[in-house]
């Protein structure tokens, strides 16, 4: 989990627009020839013009670290792979590695509800490492 948390903000944007389907394109000749597409193959720049490099298209991914709408859309993907390991994610991004008790039936039924109303105030930031970790498959 380090490596994520070492990721900046455009570069963990980058890793999970690619998980979510987003590649660059080369579209044409000339000088703005590439653009953005989203899992689809629909263009997602803003603005409908291309992108001088690839370096620059993949500036124009969604923002995952600190738009709420963006990490709510890939928290719902990561949940969609396997919701029980993005909440265990979720909860270690939060609250860093468990302590062995955490394991513990009796604990986690004690805290759930307030446990749970904690992790729905997720940052986006926190909501994007989670989703990465879940999707990547990675610790």
């Amino acid at each position: 989990m380090t490596q994520i948390q070492t990721m900046t903000n455009p570069e963990l944007n980058r890793a999970l627009a690619e998980l979510m389907g987003c590649k660059v394109v080369k579209v044409s000749e000339g000088e703005f020839a590439y653009e953005l597409q989203d899992s689809s193959g629909h263009c997602i720049n803003t603005d409908g013009r291309g992108w001088e490099s690839e370096q620059y298209a993949w500036a124009g991914a969604p923002d995952y670290c600190t738009d709420p709408a963006a990490s709510l859309e890939v928290q719902s993907a990561a949940i969609a792979k396997d919701a029980d390991a993005y909440v265990q994610n979720l909860a270690i991004v939060k609250w860093g590695q468990p302590d062995e008790d955490v394991e513990d039936t009796a604990v986690w039924n004690k805290t759930m509800r307030y446990s749970i109303a904690e992790l729905l105030t997720a940052r986006p930031r926190e909501r994007a490492e989670a989703a990465y970790i879940t999707m990547q498959g990675v610790k």
